[in-house]
């Protein structure tokens, strides 16, 4: 069963700017492919239980997060994701959008890898090093 590469109802944090919501998750179809994103989604398109709905969202992965430190690099983007997302194409949404990026880019780079949900254990098994020393351990399949 494959799992979809962006799953919004898997957060570590939310933080709701007026009529901008910022979702720090993961992007990736399993826990080894996966790396952090700040997701942006429009406040009025998300759903009681936490999806957002007609809009899709705009990212910013963490291997990219260098780049939005740069305040040409960050303004550009953020202009693209107010049109992306629906917003009135104005100079004072593109800087609301900045700062909600900037803002949370420190975030972004001190969020945890990827929980790992709806796993079990698959085996325990005990690891003998060249030393001697053993080590038990436990083997997990994502479901």
């Amino acid at each position: 069963m494959s799992r979809p590469v962006l799953d919004l109802t898997i957060r570590h944090f939310t933080r709701e700017l007026g009529d901008l919501t910022i979702i720090g998750t993961w992007y990736g179809a399993s826990i080894e492919d996966s790396e952090p994103v700040l997701c942006l989604v429009p406040t009025y398109r998300i759903l009681f239980d936490g999806v957002a709905m007609r809009a899709k969202p705009c990212c910013v992965a963490l291997s990219s997060a260098h780049l939005y430190d740069e305040p040409h690099y960050l303004l550009a983007r953020a202009m693209e994701f107010g049109q992306a997302l629906g917003f009135e194409d104005s100079m004072t949404r593109t800087n609301k959008i900045a700062e909600a990026i900037h803002g949370s880019l420190l975030d972004l780079i001190k969020m945890p890898p990827r929980p790992v949900l709806g796993s079990f254990v698959g085996a325990d098994a005990t690891i003998t090093d060249g030393m001697g020393r053993q080590r038990s351990v436990e083997l997990i399949t994502e479901v």
